[in-house]
């Protein structure tokens, strides 16, 4: 049986999704996750569906034209892409689906394809050649249980949540209603400004509206409030089995109350309850085991190593372009920074 490939624009995703959704998949893969994180006006959706006898391979991608050129390129949206698989996809389909991928995309207008892997489901790539180490993330495996993990957590953690939960006048909930989200926005807006956060993670409101609108009930907002305002607040993705924490923010005078970590605890608490198996916390920044990193592996979390793949499709386009934005042989060859390296323009 030959290979069938298959680009899937957005207009076409929906005849699709069926199918999609009885794959192997986390929020990262659905159709709702890739119209929410086109980056740009200017940005298409085009996934690429690859279908060998009984396996089947579906990758989000985003397509972006490289502009004064005739060429384009691919990425995985925001977040954990990867690749998602049929259920009971062979092991040698998923070990050579870069191969396969790569072969394909020599036939067409590519120059390169960067795909952030998914810590769970894309374990089994990480031996291929073409993949490169980015640290780990950190996942709580909720099977442990809450007494467990309590017991696991560290100690300043679990002196904290018992700490500020003994206060009367704090509330830690779910939000099912959304009433609170126009306060997250702006608690997480004035967050990225005290972070100093780049422009990147300055997602405005038509981005978290919209997020509500699409995901529904695969969307969950977790609100700390004292003496009933708003002091930290997080959002959830919920998916198969896994919870992503994807963004989350406090005000300034109630980050000594730790929102954060009463955050966490509940949603624990909550996907246990709800018969999750894992509390997907992401990582530090870049990969880094830093700050952020060690807050999140006190929650008892476990490490994934988490892997990218930087395909150049097209050599000699993709040495042209970064020449012309001022870079060397050397730096051209050199992958483990920002990647396409032709869109980090020295030039500027």
């Amino acid at each position: 049986m030959s290979i069938k490939f298959t680009e899937i624009t957005e207009d076409e995703l929906i005849n699709y999704t069926e199918l999609i959704l009885k794959l192997d998949i986390d929020i990262y893969q659905t159709p709702q996750w890739l119209i929410i994180n086109k980056e740009s006006p200017c940005d298409q959706i085009n996934c690429i569906l690859i279908e060998f006898d009984n396996n089947i391979a579906f990758i989000p991608l985003i397509k972006r034209h490289i502009k004064n050129t005739p060429f384009f390129d691919l990425m995985t949206p925001y977040g954990y892409g990867g690749i998602a698989f049929s259920q009971n996809a062979d092991q040698h389909f998923k070990e050579n689906i870069l191969c396969l991928l790569m072969d394909y995309l020599q036939q067409t207008d590519y120059v390169s394809i960067f795909l952030r892997l998914h810590p769970f489901l894309n374990q089994d790539l990480k031996t291929s050649p073409a993949l490169m180490p980015n640290g780990v993330t950190l996942n709580v495996p909720l099977a442990l249980g809450h007494d467990t993990l309590f017991s696991r957590y560290r100690s300043g953690h679990r002196y904290d949540i018992r700490k500020n939960l003994k206060q009367e006048d704090i509330e830690v909930s779910i939000d099912n209603d959304f009433a609170h989200l126009d306060d997250f926005i702006d608690l997480y807006h004035q967050t990225m400004q005290r972070l100093n956060a780049t422009r990147f993670y300055f997602f405005d409101k038509t981005y978290f509206y919209t997020m509500h609108a699409l995901l529904g009930d695969k969307l969950k907002l977790v609100v700390v409030k004292k003496a009933n305002k708003v002091i930290g607040a997080a959002l959830f993705l919920l998916q198969s089995n896994i919870i992503q924490y994807h963004l989350s923010c406090n005000s300034q005078d109630g980050r000594k109350y730790q929102p954060a970590k009463l955050i966490i605890d509940h949603m624990i608490q909550w996907g246990i309850a709800h018969n999750y198996k894992f509390l997907h916390l992401g990582g530090g920044l870049g990969g880094r085991k830093d700050g952020l990193y060690k807050f999140k592996k006190g929650f008892a979390a476990e490490e994934l190593d988490f892997h990218t793949a930087r395909l150049v499709i097209n050599q000699n386009v993709y040495e042209l372009l970064c020449q012309q934005q001022g870079y060397d042989k050397q730096m051209i060859e050199d992958k483990l920074n920002f990647f396409p390296l032709y869109r980090n323009s020295l030039m500027a």
